[in-house]
C-alpha cells in the first residue's frame, strides 16, 4: 500500500478517552533518552511536562514502559570489537558480518554473551541485523529506572523491558525475538480497546510499539506531538510513519483528544 503525503497524518478531531483507553508512556518517565542519559533524544526533555499533564487526564489504565539493560548486552556497542563506525550514526552488525567473519572476531571482552548466541540472535530478528547503540537504560548508571519528576505521578502498570542481555526490545508488546512482554494480555484483562503511545522515540521503541499494538488487536493511536525521534538512519521517521499508517495506527495530536 502506497501512503500519499495528504494521508500521513490521521484527519480525527476530538477523538474522546474513556475507561476503555489506556495510555502508553514508552521510555519516557527515565533518564536514559533525555538530557544526561546514556542515549540522549534531542527534545526529549521538553516532553516532560507535556506528558505529565496529558497522563493526568481520566484515562481508563496509565502504563510506563522502561527500557533497562545489563552492560554486556547483545546491543551495545561496548559489548563488540572491530565493528565499522560510520561518520553519521551508529554501528550495526549484521548476519552477513558475522557469517562472512565469524562471530568471535567481533564479540568484545565486556560482551555478556557467546558468539553462537550472537549468530542464534541475528538468524532469529527480524532483520538479521541490530543497531549497536551507546550503553543505556543501565541500573548502574540510574537510567533505566524511574526518575525525577515522575516518581509522583501514578502509574497503573510499569513494564520493564530489555532486560534479557541476549536480546534487544523495542517494542513494549513484544521483544525483538517476538516474545510476548505480558502487556497484552494486562490490557485485555483490564478492559482496554484503544491505546494511546507517547514517549521516546517515535522512529524506534514507540513506533514498534504502535505496530504490535495493531497485530494484539487493539486500536491504536500515536499522540505525535509527545514523541521525539532518534533520526536514524536518515529516513527513519518517513519509514515508521510509511509504515505505520499502511497498518492503520492513527497518527494524531493533543489537539484532536477530548474528555468525556
Amino acid at each position: 500500500m502506497i501512503v500519499t503525503r495528504k494521508e500521513r497524518r490521521f484527519p480525527m478531531k476530538n477523538v474522546t478517552i474513556g475507561p476503555h483507553d489506556a495510555v502508553i508512556a514508552v521510555d519516557l518517565f527515565q533518564k536514559a533518552f533525555r538530557f544526561g542519559g546514556g542515549l540522549p533524544i534531542v527534545g526529549g526533555d521538553g516532553l516532560v511536562i507535556p506528558a505529565i499533564n496529558f497522563i493526568s487526564l481520566p484515562w481508563g489504565y496509565v502504563v510506563a514502559s522502561i527500557d533497562q539493560h545489563q552492560l554486556g548486552n547483545i546491543s551495545f556497542a561496548s559489548s563488540y570489537r572491530n565493528v565499522p563506525v560510520p561518520k553519521i550514526g551508529y554501528p550495526e552488525i549484521t548476519l552477513e558480518m558475522v557469517r562472512k567473519n565469524w562471530a568471535d572476531y567481533y564479540v568484545g571482552p565486556a560482551a555478556k554473551f557467546t558468539a553462537k548466541q550472537l549468530v542464534d540472535y541475528l538468524e532469529n530478528v527480524v532483520s538479521c541485523s541490530q543497531v549497536l547503540w551507546p550503553n543505556h537504560g543501565t541500573v548502574e548508571a540510574g537510567d533505566g529506572v524511574i526518575s525525577p519528576p515522575f516518581i509522583e505521578v501514578s502509574l497503573d502498570y510499569i513494564l520493564f523491558k530489555g532486560t534479557d542481555v541476549l536480546c534487544d526490545s523495542y517494542s513494549a508488546f513484544v521483544d525483538n525475538l517476538g516474545r510476548p512482554t505480558g502487556l497484552a494480555d494486562e490490557l485485555r484483562r483490564c478492559g482496554i480497546k484503544r491505546v494511546f503511545l507517547i514517549g521516546l522515540a517515535f522512529d524506534y521503541c514507540v513506533g514498534w510499539s504502535a505496530l504490535d499494538g495493531v497485530k494484539e488487536s487493539f486500536e491504536v493511536y500515536i499522540v505525535e506531538n509527545l514523541t521525539k525521534s532518534v533520526g536514524f538512519p536518515a529516513n527513519s521517521v518517513e519509514a515508521m510513519r510509511e509504515q505505520l499508517l499502511a497498518t492503520g495506527v492513527k497518527i494524531i495530536t493533543t489537539a484532536d483528544i477530548s474528555t468525556m
